[in-house]
């Protein structure tokens, strides 16, 4: 932080950082210490993680925030293969309240979507941060646009706030830019 002669202000900075963690596919118990470490080196100030699992006796939120001192809340989603995968927000600051919403999903989808908010203790006040991770099918973007007006009902609900808030997540835009126009 540097004082403004000028203004009189404090600067102050927040560094968000937002990941999906590929829940667990692949090599998942390698990739832990790879994504810890990552996460140590980026030091961010809030985290939002998408695709966290939770497989009822361990939640790899819960893990991330005690390898980095951290506060973490965590909304579990959709159950494939029965363990959760969900949204986490992780902050240095300690976190004053949260809340989950679910997001719209159509019968039979399976999909589980939520949004997580979390009021963040910063520096120089509240901090209002969302989490989320719509539904994933290219096809689906009337689905995705269902989800995107529950997301801003639930954004505006979460008032009032001195700070804009920090909307972070996987939105599933596109996977192939040169194809897909958004």
């Amino acid at each position: 932080m540097v004082a403004s002669s000028q203004t009189g202000l404090i600067e102050s900075r927040v560094k968000v950082l937002t990941w999906n963690l590929w829940w667990r596919f692949g090599p998942w118990e390698a990739r832990s210490a790879a994504i810890i470490a990552t996460l140590k080196d980026i030091d961010a100030d809030i985290i939002c993680l998408q695709e966290v699992w939770d497989d009822g006796s361990r939640n790899f939120a819960k893990e991330l925030a005690k390898a980095l001192g951290f506060h973490f809340v965590y909304a579990p989603g959709a159950k494939p293969n029965g363990i959760f995968m969900g949204n986490a927000i992780l902050s240095r600051w300690p976190i004053l309240r949260s809340e989950i919403a679910d997001l719209y999903e159509p019968k039979g989808a399976e999909e589980s979507r939520v949004v997580i908010f979390a009021e963040v203790d910063g520096p120089r006040g509240k901090i209002p941060v969302f989490c989320t991770h719509l539904h994933w099918q290219m096809h689906h973007s009337h689905i995705r646009q269902k989800q995107v007006a529950d997301l801003t009902r639930f954004v505006d609900r979460m008032r009032p706030w001195k700070f804009s808030p920090v909307l972070c997540g996987d939105f599933t835009l596109t996977r192939n830019p040169k194809k897909f126009a958004c």
